[in-house]
């Protein structure tokens, strides 16, 4: 039996459940172009449309943590930024690699 091969969409939801602002920016980043980012404050939350199967990078940064996120899943995500600042709780599907500056 033949499988299907037409592509679908997942929902990757991202709510930031810390007590500060985090900032989700597109990755990787181009010399010499703007990197496309959004402020998240307090309870807020943004929906991303992904392509199912894809590989998708993020970077989400803190006043002194920056985290670089990769997203590849085949069924939609709910992630809470405190999982990816904590190192712990990731959702299947994300990797998460983090370090601090000052």
């Amino acid at each position: 039996m033949p499988s299907s091969t037409q592509s679908f969409e997942i929902l990757f939801d991202m709510t930031n459940d810390t007590g500060a602002n985090v900032v989700l920016e597109m990755t990787p980043r181009i010399p010499g172009r703007t990197t496309k980012s959004v402020l998240l404050g307090k309870g807020r939350g943004i929906s991303l449309v992904l392509d199912a199967g894809s590989t998708y990078q993020y970077t989400l940064l803190t006043d002194n943590i920056a985290c670089q996120i990769s997203v590849q899943s085949w069924s939609d995500i709910r992630f809470p930024a405190s999982s990816a600042l904590s190192g712990s709780g990731l959702p299947r599907g994300l990797s998460c690699k983090s370090w601090q500056y000052c």
